[in-house]
């Protein structure tokens, strides 16, 4: 239902604004995501309840109280970090700002409604064909978790072994051995992302996926004819009819090796146009240097002080290759900083929230590094990584990152206030949300992945930056990194500075 609704506002709004296969893409590939993850949550707390012995009403009415709260915290930070899209100059990025504001807001409304009525109605078919392998039980909660002593000590040996399933044990080991834990799953994820440091960006023509069309065709033969990219320079003379003077400027294009062509025309009133065809494609490296020795060349042979304007594919895809580059630090900041806000209110500490973005920007750096690897490393033609990728990839990756930070994060500190045991209280925490978090995860890296299959390779990189970044964030950093340095820190966890008091508080 998300993704019909999604589909029929983005139909309506084509009637106005443009909307573009990526946008489109976009907006089914979260609605779908998303609304698989945000059931799941439902599902799991209605489920819970039901075992609880709450008939199907009151058990829908309490996962909607109890995981509505959560799957609405979820939209918002999806809604915020697609809204720092919006600081960047390029209209590509607007549209996928309003797309993923769109697939977050309707998915959540249908998750919050639907849902919980869909459930109350079918319950009697959620257990209908059982997998052979879930025994009954299996769900119960296990009362058997080490318990560890107050003040962060190591959980007794004794209290760990029979009946335990074996990632139960594993964890136990992890918080015996924090340290070697977090070094272990650092050096992983700093592997991981050293190729960023050699990731070559551009902008380029999808030439396998352009095969067979028209357009591709007309591009090949443009190719053929030396005449690959072609540039308007525009020379505006207001105030003047005379035509300016470009007879050298015109001169040192000819004699240039890479322009075939080069003509001049004035409207006669205060605008002086030359068409220049080159041979460099514009999507390609020679393309960019000719664009830079043409305002250089222009500034050096045009009268002093005449502007010079060039339109055309080379030019367009520079300037949109450099609006990403520059947009993105402005993108980074504000999502930083939105992700740092909504974590401090939340948890009311200072320190969950800078390990939070610290940890989503080497999770972002190890995916880019994989996929620079992936793509252009191990590609076939050494493709270079789609320098727009950076900025939907970062938005998404810091949005479900934000989830499943909190995901884990608030059963930790639930449990930790109300025991004072902060040792028991990440044991706890893993417990109860290793399953949504998992499943939550492998939704989402599925549903992107898939992205994959299609011809795009924009599309391709895309799939898989944002499937590596949900794999490494639900495995090596909420699995064990995040467990780890909460282990370490124990009650430091929760410092939060009391302004005017002098002193922090713990809540």
């Amino acid at each position: 239902m998300a993704i019909l609704t999604g589909v029929g506002a983005l139909a309506s709004a084509a009637a106005f604004v443009p909307v573009d296969s990526t946008m489109l893409t976009y907006t089914v590939t979260m609605s779908l995501g998303l609304g698989l993850d945000y059931t799941l949550l439902i599902l799991l707390r209605y489920r819970q309840a039901r075992r609880a012995g709450l008939p199907p009403r009151v058990a829908a009415g309490r996962a909607a109280a109890t995981a509505g709260g959560t799957v609405t915290w979820c939209g918002a930070a999806i809604v915020v970090t697609s809204c720092a899209l919006l600081v960047v100059e390029v209209p590509w990025a607007h549209s996928l700002a309003l797309a993923g504001m769109l697939a977050a807001l309707v998915t959540l409304a249908a998750a919050l409604t639907l849902g919980p009525a869909l459930l109350s109605r079918m319950d009697r078919h959620l257990e209908w064909a059982t997998l052979p392998w879930r025994r009954p039980g299996r769900d119960t909660p296990r009362p058997a978790w080490p318990r560890a002593a107050r003040g962060g000590r190591r959980p007794a040996r004794a209290s760990r072994g029979a009946g335990q399933p074996a990632w139960v044990r594993a964890a136990g080991h992890m918080m015996e051995r924090p340290g070697r834990y977090a070094v272990a799953a650092t050096a992983v994820l700093v592997l991981a992302a050293v190729p960023v440091l050699h990731l070559r960006m551009g902008l380029h023509y999808d030439r396998p996926a352009l095969a067979g069309t028209d357009l591709g065709a007309g591009l090949a033969e443009l190719e053929r004819d030396a005449v690959a990219g072609l540039t308007t320079v525009a020379l505006p003379h207001p105030g003047r009819p005379v035509p300016v003077d470009t007879f050298a400027f015109q001169q040192a294009l000819r004699a240039d090796p890479r322009v075939s062509m080069a003509t001049v025309m004035d409207n006669g009133r205060d605008l002086t146009v030359m068409l220049i065809a080159d041979r460099c494609p514009p999507d390609g490296a020679a393309a960019a240097a000719f664009q830079r020795d043409l305002h250089a060349l222009g500034a050096r042979l045009l009268p002093a002080g005449q502007p010079l304007l060039a339109v055309g594919p080379a030019a367009r895809l520079g300037d949109l290759a450099a609006g990403a580059a520059g947009g993105l630090w402005r993108v980074l900041g504000v999502v930083l900083l939105a992700s740092f806000v909504l974590l401090l209110l939340t948890f009311r500490s200072l320190l969950i929230p800078v390990k939070a973005v610290a940890m989503n920007l080497l999770c972002v750096c190890a995916a880019f590094g994989l996929l620079t690897v992936a793509f252009q490393d191990l590609g076939g033609d050494g493709a270079d990584i789609n320098a727009l990728l950076p900025l939907i990839v970062f938005t998404i990756v810091f949005g479900l990152s934000l989830d499943y930070e909190v995901f884990l994060v608030h059963r930790i500190a639930e449990h930790y206030r109300r025991t004072g045991d902060n040792t028991a209280a990440v044991l706890h925490g893993l417990r109860h949300t290793a399953r949504p978090i998992t499943l939550a995860a492998a939704i989402m890296a599925v549903t992107f992945g898939g992205l994959m299959l299609t011809r795009r390779l924009d599309f391709q990189q895309g799939g898989f930056a944002v499937a590596a970044a949900i794999i490494l964030d639900a495995t090596i950093i909420r699995m064990v990194l995040v467990p780890c340095l909460m282990r370490l820190l124990g009650h430091r966890n929760w410092w939060l500075p009391g302004f005017g008091s002098g002193r922090g508080s713990v809540p």
